[in-house]
């Protein structure tokens, strides 16, 4: 159950902390939740959520849009390398990047 497993609940206090309004905890918390993802003994989907919640926060919240890039970039990879993916969601997610990385770049279309 994804509730149970340590990642979830430290992204879930880093969006707390953002609540409120302790933005560099919530920005260590997340960046926790994503090292703790990365458990070899997790599925691997468990990381693609990580990565996938971690590249939101970071291009909603914390406008780190290299970042937000690199994590959607690597959740993508996960969908597109892993037998069982959903290949729309894959395609949700190379769609979320692009926009992204046009927000690094600076441009707007």
């Amino acid at each position: 159950m994804r509730g149970d497993l340590q990642w979830h609940k430290t992204e879930l206090a880093a969006r707390e902390a953002n609540g409120r309004g302790d933005r560099e905890l919530a920005i260590q918390l997340m960046a926790q939740s994503v090292t703790e993802a990365r458990d070899p003994s997790l599925p691997w989907h468990e990381l693609q959520s990580a990565l996938a919640g971690s590249a939101l926060f970071h291009e909603h919240v914390t406008f780190d849009f290299a970042l937000a890039v690199d994590h959607y970039r690597e959740s993508y990879d996960l969908l597109t390398s892993s037998i069982g993916a959903d290949a729309r969601e894959s395609m949700s997610f190379a769609q979320c990047m692009a926009e992204c990385a046009a927000k690094l770049s600076g441009s707007s279309d």
